[in-house]
């Protein structure tokens, strides 16, 4: 299974992976190892978990948008695997640990 699912649901983004961290603390706790070994960059946990969990909620909470969107009457398993594909990379390429990003981002403790 790929790190971001797309799912029309309501269930929030960590609730998918069973051994994920339980609360908000432990979310940005385990992002925070990530960085400190450098399986990703610098960047500010609390953020990176909002702009996951709107990407994805997006597509349970406006599904009637999205289909506008992408011209069909709902989404298909098609639409979600592409949708899944696109923000995996954005996130990814958002977090990689290399100079190549600090051009687009800020800097992992700028604002809240």
């Amino acid at each position: 299974m790929s790190p971001i699912v797309v799912r029309r649901s309501s269930k929030s983004f960590f609730e998918q992976f069973p051994d994920a961290p339980s609360t908000a603390d432990g979310c940005r706790s385990l992002i925070k190892h990530w960085i400190e070994s450098g399986a990703i960059g610098p960047t500010n946990a609390t953020h990176l978990l909002f702009a996951i969990w709107a990407m994805t909620q997006s597509y349970a909470d406006f599904s009637a948008q999205v289909s506008f969107f992408i011209d069909s009457a709902k989404l298909s398993s098609s639409n979600c695997n592409t949708a899944e594909k696109l923000i995996t990379g954005l996130v990814l390429a958002a977090v990689r640990p290399d100079a190549r990003r600090a051009a687009v981002l800020p800097p992992a403790h700028a604002g809240g």
